[in-house]
């Protein structure tokens, strides 16, 4: 696990982590890189961070995400929507992923952004089973990218209490039907 060090010293703009970045952060001062992969634990739980670059220039900021979407449990048929909002600077570009398929069906996957409330939003028109899935929020810059995760489950009418009540009332109805025309 990385460590990262409290640095003393307020007028740098250097982060000082564990021997083993620091001596990579060295050996890419030495040979003229100036990329790395360095993993930063954000503020916002459940969110990661990979920094690109060994320094950032000042005033400049690796994507992180002040809210992260919220787990979502949806009848069959329903709308489900996940939002975020985003900071880092330049501004993050925002992409959606699902670990079992693409979200790329412009007629049931539909990402926005909300200027009044800088939130990013993905909607899911009309749920099945089908988009019972964890989903991921990228947002990335120059200066590296964040990750957050999420969760839709998508609860299937006939399995619905109410609807089991309706099937079994149905059912006591044909059984006294046929009852009678005996």
């Amino acid at each position: 696990m990385w460590k990262t060090a409290k640095n003393k010293e307020p007028t740098s703009n250097r982060r000082c982590f564990s021997i083993v970045h620091q001596y990579i952060q060295r050996f890419n001062e030495v040979s003229g890189s100036k990329s790395a992969v360095i993993r930063i634990k954000s503020m916002t739980p459940g969110v990661m961070i990979t920094q690109y670059v060994i320094n950032i220039p000042e005033g400049k900021s690796t994507p992180d995400f002040e809210s992260t979407p919220v787990p979502e449990n949806i009848k069959e048929g329903n709308m489900a929507i996940f939002k975020v909002v985003v900071k880092g600077d330049p501004k993050p570009e925002v992409s959606w992923r699902r670990a079992k398929g693409p979200v790329t069906d412009k007629k049931k996957f539909h990402s926005k952004y909300d200027e009044s409330t800088g939130e990013h939003i993905l909607e899911i028109v009309k749920v099945s089973g089908a988009e019972t899935d964890t989903y991921k929020c990228y947002a990335a810059n120059e200066y590296g990218k964040a990750v957050c995760k999420t969760t839709l489950t998508v609860i299937e009418a006939s399995n619905h209490p109410s609807d089991f009540r309706k099937l079994l009332r149905r059912r006591q109805d044909n059984i006294n039907d046929s009852k009678i025309s005996c």
